[in-house]
């Protein structure tokens, strides 16, 4: 307001709300934990409480909570406490009794035992990050993105690319504010928490626990049962357990293991299907490439891909995407990536940076820079299509950018020339996330879907606009299980070899502790409340 005058009615309105003779504000704040801690408040119409709503069902215990928490000076941990220590909420499933209250009480409406409820979907996720040994503590600070080990409350909400997990377990879409949570259950959750890729990993990740913390089998299935139930097994479920162990190892030696144990931890790219791989700058960054091929030298190509990057470095160093070379400007080689936040030419920028053979006979380096500015934590389609000169033109790396989370936003191109005039042929691996050698400037965020073609693409083939193996194509690599998620999609050759703790290299018995462990995560002791 002008002047510094206002009209008073917000303070007001607050200053009502929080009178302590109001009879509603607290009310309503009670009747929501309660609902919290129970699946329904005693007044089963949270966000109305006129006449409309319906009464309570226990409207002295609602008032007595209500003075409760008003005394205490609105202390929410002594109501969740009151709540929790109460002999109604400590009531198990099982009644000694249930076959004749059920016929007085089918619904439970007043509180005879506890009903079974189902975690959310946020409990679900910090369940699983907590038990495999994930989670990480974070006390406030930006929010963080959905594949990161922190609790569900910090993550990042994008409505048009809505985390699997989440959004399975009926998550609220955020558009409006939701009084309650919906439950349902649904063939995909089954589908999701059996067979995906997220959950497999789970499974792997607290096997892994569980074997560094003990040697002996039935002592790392208790460690197991102890994490997922907080419980020990019985002795039958523990006989069981130990039987299933010895069935699964039995059958996964007879499969052939390439078909199962050539694979990498994956995640989920924004606003893409499918799979992708995780990169990081830790010590252990993982490296995956494909083994050097006469087919991999082209005199032109394209490389293509999908990505999201996380960080970039300070200086001008650049985040490899995808490359043929060692790193040495006195070597032969190429490679795509994005420019650090230093670079003196355009920081944060698509770039090809080549070294080979110019027209003065002496091997230099060029490096060609699309001035296309790639933000952080954005899923984007690039490629780069290398052509040498013809006639009087000179040759020329053509870019496409495309920001998969704006569909208004065009297809952005450019052509740049550059003086290398001889194929860059070179004896060094296809290199995904770094370079060949041990690259301290590897990349940070995820990469999809990577494409090498045999000739340059104009805009009508690239994979962006025609997502599917070109006839000039040399390797198409999907990161996903069928084929393999280390396979090449145009021909069983030209295959991923990785190393690094990403990489899934088990044992026959270490596979099947990895499966009993993901059958514990999918079990209704682990996903629901008793």
């Amino acid at each position: 307001a002008k002047s510094g005058l206002t009209t008073g009615r917000r303070s007001a309105l607050a200053k009502w709300l929080t009178d302590p003779t109001n009879p509603l504000s607290t009310r309503v704040v009670v009747n929501r934990i309660w609902q919290s801690h129970f699946g329904r408040g005693l007044a089963e119409n949270p966000s109305d409480f006129g006449r409309l709503g319906g009464p309570p069902s226990h409207p002295e215990l609602l008032d007595w909570l209500t003075n409760k928490f008003t005394d205490s000076g609105w202390n929410l941990k002594s109501l969740h406490r009151l709540i929790l220590l109460s002999a109604t909420y400590r009531q198990s499933t099982d009644n000694p009794q249930f076959e004749r209250i059920s016929q007085i009480d089918p619904a439970n409406h007043f509180y005879w035992r506890r009903n079974t409820s189902r975690l959310t979907a946020e409990q679900i996720r910090d369940s699983l990050l907590s038990v495999t040994g994930g989670l990480k503590d974070y006390d406030g600070g930006a929010g963080q993105l959905a594949d990161s080990p922190y609790r569900t409350i910090y993550t990042r909400v994008m409505r048009n690319s809505p985390d699997q997990l989440l959004n399975s377990f009926d998550l609220p879409q955020f558009f409006s504010s939701n009084s309650t949570r919906n439950t349902t259950t649904t063939p995909v959750q089954s589908l999701l928490m059996i067979n995906s890729d997220l959950m497999l990993g789970y499974g792997r990740k607290l096997a892994a626990q569980v074997r560094t913390e003990a040697s002996d089998l039935p002592l790392q299935v208790e460690l197991a049962w102890r994490r997922v139930f907080g419980r020990k097994p019985t002795s039958p479920e523990l006989t069981e357990a130990m039987a299933f162990i010895e069935r699964q190892r039995s059958e996964i030696e007879a499969w052939d293991s390439a078909a199962w144990n050539d694979s990498v931890e994956t995640a989920k790219l924004p606003y893409r299907d499918g799979q992708g791989i995780k990169f990081d700058m830790s010590p252990s960054s993982l490296r995956m490439s494909v083994p050097d091929d006469p087919s991999l030298d082209c005199k032109e190509f394209t490389v293509e891909c999908f990505f999201e990057l996380r960080s970039v470095a300070k200086t001008g160093a650049v985040r490899t995407l995808v490359s043929k070379w060692d790193g040495s400007l006195k070597n032969i080689g190429w490679r795509f990536g994005v420019t650090g936040a230093g670079s003196r030419r355009k920081p944060q920028t698509l770039v090809m940076q080549m070294v080979g053979m110019k027209a003065n006979g002496v091997v230099g380096e060029a490096a060609i820079f699309s001035d296309q500015h790639i933000q952080l934590n954005t899923p984007y389609f690039a490629s780069a299509s290398f052509r040498l000169p013809y006639d009087d033109h000179p040759g020329s790396v053509t870019f496409h950018l495309k920001d998969l989370s704006n569909d208004d936003e065009q297809l952005l191109s450019a052509t740049v020339p550059h003086d290398i005039v001889e194929g860059m042929k070179n004896s060094l691996p296809l290199t995904f996330g770094g370079f060949t050698a041990d690259d301290p400037q590897s990349f940070d965020g995820l990469i999809d879907d990577v494409r090498l073609t045999g000739t340059p693409l104009n805009a009508d083939a690239i994979l962006h606009t025609v997502e599917s193996v070109h006839p000039a194509s040399i390797g198409y690599w999907q990161f996903e299980r069928v084929p393999g998620v280390m396979r090449n999609s145009v021909a069983d050759r030209l295959n991923i070899h990785g190393r690094g703790m990403q990489v899934i290299n088990l044992s026959p018995a270490e596979a099947a502790l990895a499966d009993f462990c993901h059958a514990l995560l999918n079990s209704n002791e682990f996903l629901y409340q008793n």
